[in-house]
């Protein structure tokens, strides 16, 4: 990681941090990244049916990622579970959130906060989003919002009946 730290440069990373533990990974936004604009995490934890809090990404992990990657405009994590609060409350140029959930449950906590650059939200192999209608609503500049149920595209499905619940409360 201490590596990437050298690529001043870049605007662009992708990561597949499936070979390094959460510590490591955490590490990782510490390290001071000016440039970067997007950036794609493919963590290889999976929820533990046990300790939901052991498969959420923490808040100072984006508290770190504000901080020392100010022009992040990108995010795109897999495999996590992410309090959607705490990517746009610490990311505050984040245009576009993408995050596949893969049977892992979509977290927002209804706020005053208002998320203004937010432009494009992806949220893949959702079975329901709960508090969508709440969290569109704190997104009022939101062009794109794309829901998808399954974990790969197929061109005879356009919706998934939880998910059209999902946006109809």
């Amino acid at each position: 990681f201490q590596q990437l730290a050298n690529l001043q440069k870049s605007t662009q990373v992708l990561l597949d941090l499936g070979s390094y533990s959460e510590q490591e990974i955490f590490h990782l936004t510490l390290t001071s990244l000016p440039n970067i604009e997007k950036i794609q995490i493919f963590f290889r934890c999976r929820l533990p049916d046990d300790r939901i809090n052991a498969g959420t990404i923490s808040e100072a992990f984006f508290e770190n990622m504000g901080r020392n990657w100010p022009n992040l405009k990108e995010l795109e994590i897999r495999d996590k579970r992410v309090l959607i609060n705490n990517a746009l409350e610490h990311l505050e140029k984040l245009q576009k959130l993408e995050i596949d959930l893969n049977g892992i449950d979509f977290c927002f906590h209804h706020n005053s906060s208002t998320y203004p650059h937010m432009t494009s939200l992806t949220i893949l192999q959702a079975e329901q989003v709960l508090n969508l209608p709440d969290l569109l609503k704190k997104i009022p500049n939101l062009k794109e919002l794309s829901l998808n149920h399954c974990s790969f595209p197929r061109s005879n499905i356009f919706y998934s009946d939880s998910l059209l619940e999902s946006l109809a409360k």
